[in-house]
């Protein structure tokens, strides 16, 4: 691992935002979609988008 990540890495596993495996393994789309949502961004780009008005009527 390197070492300006280390701090983040045991910080983002101690969270529960990452599993602990593989630091420096190719990441998916589907994994960073459920590190986004680990860390509650998605919902937060939904509250930002209302507030905006920029919300689609499915949504």
């Amino acid at each position: 691992m390197s070492d300006w990540a280390k701090a983040s890495w045991d910080k983002a596993v101690s969270k529960g935002i990452m599993d602990g495996t593989e630091p420096q393994g190719t990441v998916t789309r589907e994994m960073l979609a459920v590190v986004l949502d680990r860390c509650g961004l998605l919902d937060a780009v939904k509250v930002a988008r209302k507030a905006a008005g920029m919300l689609e009527p499915q949504d």
